[in-house]
């Protein structure tokens, strides 16, 4: 037996709807299809904003230390369509993590 999904209720602004609207209309798909296929897009980067509050709320990590976590997060989405800036990006991130590294191990 086919396990049932979870549903939701939306209330969506006017141009949301209507550009969901049209999105469905040309490319044959329903609109709660598009929306959750978008939500599944995003749910690393979710998962990512539940642990960095978690961490916060908990006072095991700094709010700057947050902000870069979710600054790389944002780089990175902007980064798969774009391959060299990915691979600059990921130097800067090591450098960077070896830079938190001894800082934390001076403290």
């Amino acid at each position: 037996m086919q396990k049932q999904r979870n549903r939701v209720n939306l209330t969506l602004s006017d141009d949301v709807f209507e550009t969901l609207t049209e999105l469905s209309e040309l490319s044959g798909t329903p609109r709660a299809t598009i929306i959750h296929e978008l939500i599944e897009e995003v749910i690393p980067q979710l998962k990512v904003s539940i642990d960095l509050i978690k961490k916060l709320r908990a006072n095991e990590m700094q709010m700057a230390d947050a902000k870069k976590v979710f600054i790389d997060m944002l780089v990175d989405a902007g980064d798969e369509n774009n391959p060299e800036q990915l691979q600059i990006n990921q130097i800067k991130k090591k450098k960077n993590a070896t830079i938190r590294k001894i800082n934390n191990d001076e403290d």
